[in-house]
């Protein structure tokens, strides 16, 4: 692997666009304006009793948008772990557009 200047700005841009649209729906989902925390169930955890890969997840969302990052690693790790590969690409986004010599890519 080798670093090699960035041909294409739009996905360090796309974090300027993506993450404050994301805020919004935590912020939404918080505030109980898309549906109430624990008030829906997954279907294949109630019929069947088998948690699925996605159970979790929108706790798991919740804890790390409070930096509870413990209980959302327990919530569901799957979702914990995307959610710090795109907390660090959008840290880089922001560093990478202050600073133009870091606009690289692998």
């Amino acid at each position: 692997m080798r670093l090699e200047p960035e041909r294409d700005s739009l996905p360090r841009l796309l974090a300027f666009v993506y993450m404050p649209l994301a805020g919004l729906g935590i912020w939404a989902i918080d505030q109980g304006w898309l549906w109430r925390t624990g008030q829906h169930q997954c279907v294949m955890l109630e019929r069947l009793g088998i948690a699925c890969p996605t159970c979790g997840g929108t706790r798991s969302v919740l804890a790390f948008s409070r930096l509870e990052l413990a209980e959302s690693f327990l919530n569901n790790p799957l979702v914990t772990a995307g959610l710090l590969i795109l907390a660090a690409w959008t840290i880089w986004a922001l560093a990478a557009t202050i600073v133009p010599r870091w606009r690289v890519r692998l």
